[in-house]
């Protein structure tokens, strides 16, 4: 038999409940098993023993045996670190499966298999143009031939450029439209039921099915960006109580590249994604709802606009008084419990001093009734031995019962005063404490070491009973325990007091407002030492932290040692800064109490965190807000009343992510990153488009010069020495014929010279030799460098003839000539000479004819006859003005050509060509037949030519990017396309195989599995029955107690 009976039946009961509650689980976890998301649940069974310990009245040989089974709880069955590493996948699937999709995207564009209408094919149709021109046929049948085949090839550039243009403008709109939004909406349902399951287990619900919802959106982001989840627990309110809190973050980099978290959630709250019209600026709201910006705009200027070493020290001084706050506050939270404890005690004691007084009076009572009851005796004793006869046996027995009474009244002047013999008087019986003789046992003894001195009462017998005390007392223990008490109660009034002081001031510190009041450090409660604040002017106080930084304060509940006591101490950051996790820069932390440090030396902040980073940040980039500021100061609203971002605040987050992971990285790295182009790995929409336009500008510059300059370079002149009128660009931008203009090679100044300024909205034109990077050249080819501070062209600076040409500036060819000034003198034009478009000489000031134009000074000093401005202020005057003033370029040409501003998308035969007013050259040498087609065999040599293939950088060199014929330039952007679409279809087989695995390996363990389901049906059916049937077996046993006990003999 178990125990008692009845605890038999307890035991029975446990087990058929657990076995229960198993299989509803059971009945759960089947019904679910084609649920997706489901996590097979189980029960968690505990062994049930109400026995902690030995009993005290116990047999020696009792068995200490179980009282049954309890249920702990349902559980999910699932392995955290499968989900760790199945979302680290998915982050890579997400990464891949974009790219790949982007890559499709340009494929079904550039892919020219099985196409009639290609680039590929309308190059070898130019080609066979070319190749079948007939020398002797007429100029125009070949112009239109040649200038039909060269147009579609324009067209098919314009086609494929804008379709790859429009598929990433189409990319992009879903991806500010609907990835975006989507994202957002998924961190505020990840946060909404991650309150549920809080409430839920607050509640004590494991909200198991609300888990599983929770999981799939975790899997789901982590299709987004590389995440990282965990769960903490944590204090509920100011109880002991806690609850899983859950943080996810984004895995990324800082700023100098190393491995860091930024928050997305934190439990109840979560950051939103921005992203600006060009998805290249991925900006975030913090969890607090602070835009992460840079540090200067979380740091407020000065009155003067300024950040100065005064204002590092004082935010340092309200950190540390922040730290000496919230210690103090802890401490004088110990002090108060500490005292609560003291007058606790000293309470107890009084009652229990008060208490044994009263037994001691109770005894007092019965003991004096007693002694006076023995004093009568002797009074009488002694009354009859005073009358009894001498030596006669009445006198003999008095004496022994006097002497008998004597002895009593010894033993009870020991019970009271602690020693044989009793005081006689008040003043006695007060000194028996102290008088040497009493040995302290007596009850007057304690009465007085409790109550105090007692008092004379005329009106009472002596001794007294009860005795009088002195009121109020000064005596005794309990005197002694009140003064004590009331000492305790003014220690607890005063850290009461200075707690709350404490308690302003923090706020203070971190809000401003006032100035703190007077407060005591509370580390020696018996000697309090007035604090002396670190922020030691009223106008710090005043301010306090938020006056001088934009910050967010989180409470923090935790546990204060030592007492029965939860506190809410501040976290403090530096609010909506980019540093770190995008979620402030700890100032203080609440639980080490550590602070942060701020200097400023010279132009440049620094700030060293909580957990010892360091972050810098320029003066002048102080501005106190991430949003856009007027004038005054005010932030800048959009039509909505909402703050528009200062987006040159805002840290981007794109630079952040960790690479190749997520679809959100790999969407902004397809819209962004150019390969080549950008020194990034990356090939996106940019790098196609980047290399059509090389190839575009590569055919428009062969084909142009073909046109424009003989083999050497030189300006194609007629017969006469003139530059021929029909030999223009045949290729240029919308139909126009881009103009260089002069400026330095990185292109970001604009250049001056002719005493006129060039400007962005007027330029001057390039009229000056330079080499491949931009940069100029003097006669001799050296680079010449504009000097910093100033924007003239140096006088140095070579130039240009066939830029001269374009103005009809050439050097003379023919035979000597006259021609007539304004006042009919004939001047002679030698050969070697230089010329206007007219033929007319140019002079130098002393008027001989201009032989040497090298370089700016010469061009700056000739004029052309009849004339007296320079040459060289009418080309400027001529660029910047509208009509007959300065020189202008002759119909149809430009000085140089922007070959930078031809793109695949603008591509096209100029309008010249298209109006027949500019025409096909096809020789070089003027003075061949007309059917002489020398440029055309040259133009058709450059079709099997290897040509360098380059593109501008920001600095304004060249880089070269291939190296190849028209035709392998071309097979070379669709070879790449392809390796990067089998590059990327590698990978992703990879991490879904990786990533399938995983999730197998998580199925097994968290799925529903029919197979062990029945089995567990089984074993749980069979111990509920095993259970109902001990329950039968004990109510039989019960019955024969019941029943069939005592009956014998009836």
């Amino acid at each position: 038999m178990i125990r008692s009976t009845f605890a038999g039946f307890t035991t029975a009961q446990l087990g058929m409940s657990a076995s229960q509650a198993a299989l509803n689980v059971i009945g759960q976890n089947i019904s679910n098993v084609n649920t997706k998301g489901f996590t097979r649940q189980r029960v968690d069974l505990d062994s049930f023993n109400v026995t902690t310990g030995p009993r005290q009245w116990g047999s020696v040989n009792e068995t200490y045996i179980g009282n049954g089974v309890v249920v702990n709880r349902v559980e999910q069955v699932r392995d955290p670190y499968l989900d760790l590493r199945f979302r680290t996948e998915m982050a890579g699937v997400g990464y891949y499966d974009k790219t790949l999709a982007s890559l499709e995207d340009l494929q079904s564009v550039l892919d020219e298999v099985e196409k009639d209408g290609s680039i590929h094919n309308q190059l070898e149709a130019v080609f066979k143009a070319l190749n079948e021109f007939d020398p002797q046929a007429a100029n125009n049948e070949f112009q239109n031939m040649a200038k039909t085949e060269l147009q579609l090839l324009s067209q098919y550039f314009n086609n494929y450029s804008n379709r790859i243009e429009q598929a990433k403008t189409d990319n992009m709109t879903e991806f500010k439209e609907q990835t975006i939004p989507a994202i957002n909406q998924l961190l505020k349902d990840i946060t909404s039921l991650n309150v549920s399951i809080n409430e839920n287990e607050i509640l004590g619900n494991p909200a198991l099915e609300l888990r599983d919802e929770r999981n799939l959106l975790l899997d789901e982001l982590s299709n987004y960006v590389k995440i990282e989840v965990t769960y903490e627990d944590k204090y509920v309110g100011l109880s002991s109580k806690t609850a899983a809190e859950c943080t996810v973050k984004m895995v990324g980099v800082d700023e100098k590249g190393n491995p860091f978290k930024y928050t997305l959630i934190d439990h109840d709250k979560a950051a939103e994604l921005q992203i600006d019209d060009e998805c290249s600026h991925l900006t975030m709201t913090d969890v607090n709802g602070n835009p992460i910006a840079d540090i200067g705009s979380a740091l407020k200027p000065n009155d003067a606009g300024d950040f100065t070493d005064a204002e590092a020290k004082a935010i340092n001084g309200l950190l540390e008084d922040i730290q000496f706050f919230t210690n103090a506050m802890i401490k004088e939270m110990q002090n108060t419990e500490q005292l609560n404890n003291t007058i606790n005690s000293i309470g107890s004691k009084i009652v229990s001093l008060s208490r044994r007084g009263n037994e001691l009076h109770e005894e007092l009572n019965d003991i004096v009734k007693s002694v006076r009851a023995n004093n009568r005796a002797i009074e009488s004793t002694q009354e009859q031995l005073a009358n009894a006869t001498p030596g006669s046996d009445e006198e003999k027995q008095l004496t022994e019962k006097l002497a008998s009474l004597r002895r009593i009244e010894t033993i009870y002047n020991q019970k009271l005063y602690g020693q044989d013999t009793a005081p006689t008087n008040i003043t006695e019986l007060n000194a028996l404490n102290t008088n040497g003789v009493s040995d302290g046992t007596g009850i007057y003894n304690k009465l007085i070491n409790i109550f105090g001195t007692i008092q004379d009462n005329p009106a009472k017998s002596f001794p007294p009973n009860p005795p009088t005390y002195e009121n109020p007392a000064t005596t005794g223990e309990i005197a002694t325990q009140k003064q004590a008490l009331e000492d305790a109660k003014a220690d607890l009034a005063i850290s009461k007091e200075n707690y709350a002081n404490i308690v302003y001031n923090l706020g203070i510190a971190q809000n401003g407002g006032d100035v703190y009041k007077e407060v005591t450090d509370p580390a020696d409660p018996q000697n309090r030492v007035v604090y002396t604040p670190k922020a030691n002017t009223d106008d710090i106080q005043k301010k306090g932290l938020s006056g001088y930084a934009n910050i967010v304060v989180e409470e923090e509940t935790f546990p204060v040692e030592g007492t029965k006591f939860f506190i809410k101490l501040p976290n403090i950051k530096l609010g909506g800064t980019s540093a770190k996790d995008g979620n402030g820069i700890p100032l203080f932390d609440a639980d080490t109490k550590k602070i942060a440090n701020f200097s400023v030396d010279g132009d440049k902040i620094t700030i060293k965190d909580t957990k010892g980073a360091e972050y810098t940040e320029e003066v002048a980039d102080v501005d106190g807000s991430p949003y856009e500021l007027d004038a005054a100061g005010n932030v800048v609203t959009d039509e909505n009343g909402n703050p528009v971002l200062d987006m040159g605040d805002q840290t981007n987050m794109y630079e952040k992510m960790q690479e190749d992971n997520g679809s959100i990285k790999a969407a902004l790295d397809m819209f962004n990153r150019a390969g080549d182009f950008d020194g990034t790995k990356d090939r996106g929409y940019d790098y196609y488009l980047n290399m059509l336009d090389v190839f575009a500008r590569q055919i428009a510059k062969v084909f142009n010069e073909a046109n424009m300059k003989d083999n050497d370079g030189n300006p194609l002149l007629d017969s006469e020495g003139k530059p021929i009128s029909y030999a223009n660009a045949l290729f240029g931008a919308d139909g126009q014929v881009p103009i260089k203009n002069a400026t330095t090679p990185d292109g970001n100044t604009y250049l001056s010279y002719g005493g006129v300024t060039g400007t962005a909205d007027k330029p001057l034109p390039d009229i000056f030799k330079t080499n491949a990077d931009g940069q100029f050249l003097d006669a001799d080819g050296n680079i010449v460098t504009i000097p910093n501070g100033t924007t003239n062209v140096p006088d140095n600076v070579a130039l240009d003839p066939s830029a001269l040409a374009a103005y009809g500036i050439v050097k003379y060819t023919g035979e000597a000539k006259e021609v007539e000034d304004a006042n009919g003198n004939k001047v002679t034009v030698n050969p070697g000479d230089w010329v206007d478009k007219q033929g007319k000489p140019l002079q130098l000031a002393d008027g001989s004819n201009v032989t040497k134009l090298e370089t700016l000074k010469d061009l700056a000093d000739s004029t052309i006859l009849d004339q007296a401005d320079p040459l060289l202020n009418q080309i400027a005057e001529g660029a910047v003005n509208d009509g007959n003033v300065g020189l202008k370029p002759m119909d149809g040409k430009v000085p140089k050509i922007d070959y930078d501003k031809i793109t695949a998308a603008n591509f096209s035969i100029t309008k010249d060509w298209a109006d027949n007013k500019t025409n096909f050259v096809q020789t070089h040498d003027p003075s061949q037949t007309a059917g002489y087609n020398d440029n055309i065999n040259h133009l058709i040599s450059v079709f099997g030519q290897k040509l360098n293939y380059t593109f501008t950088q920001p600095d304004g060199t060249q880089k070269q990017i291939f190296n190849g014929t028209f035709v392998e330039f071309y097979d070379n952007v669709g070879n790449q396309l392809g390796l990067d679409i089998k590059s990327s279809t590698v990978l992703i087989n990879n991490y879904i195989t990786v990533a399938n695995d995983i999730a197998n390996n998580r199925d097994a363990i968290s799925g529903v599995s029919l197979d062990e389901e029945g089995i567990d049906i089984l074993k749980y059916q069979k111990a509920y029955t095993a259970s109902a049937r001990l329950m039968t077996a004990l109510d039989e046993a019960l019955d024969k107690v019941i029943n069939g006990m005592g009956v014998v003999g009836r």
